[in-house]
C-alpha cells in the first residue's frame, strides 16, 4: 500500500469512564471528510491493567473488528507500543475504569 502523508498527530486523553463508541476511521457515507484515510495509528503513551507502572490506568481496551471474518481482537493499551489497521475497519475504545489513559493517533492518505 503507497501512502502520501498523515493528517497530523492528534493526543488523547481518556479520564476515568471515557470510551468512544464502535466507530470507522474512513467511513465517507458517514462523514466525507475521512474518505482519504487508509490507515489508523495509535501510540499509548501509558500502560493499563499494571498498577506497579507509573501513570497506568485500568479499563481502556482498544477493540478492533475485522470486518470480513468478524473476529475481534482487544488490545491492550502498553506504553510505546503503536498499533496500524485499516481506517475502515470498525474499532472502538472500553471504558476507563481506574486512571487516564494517553494515546497519539493519526490517519495515513
Amino acid at each position: 500500500m503507497s501512502l502520501r502523508g498523515s493528517v497530523g498527530v492528534s493526543f488523547v486523553r481518556y479520564l476515568e469512564g471515557g470510551h468512544y463508541l464502535r466507530h470507522r476511521d474512513r467511513d465517507p457515507d458517514f462523514d466525507a471528510g475521512t474518505s482519504a484515510r487508509l490507515v489508523t495509528v495509535v501510540v499509548w503513551l501509558n500502560s493499563a491493567d499494571s498498577p506497579a507502572a507509573a501513570g497506568a490506568f485500568a479499563g481502556g481496551t482498544l477493540r478492533v473488528v475485522d470486518p470480513d471474518s468478524g473476529r475481534i481482537q482487544d488490545l491492550v493499551p502498553a506504553a510505546g507500543t503503536l498499533v496500524a489497521f485499516p481506517a475502515e475497519w470498525p474499532h472502538e475504545v472500553m471504558p476507563v475504569t481506574r486512571g487516564t489513559r494517553d494515546v497519539v493517533v493519526d490517519w495515513w492518505l
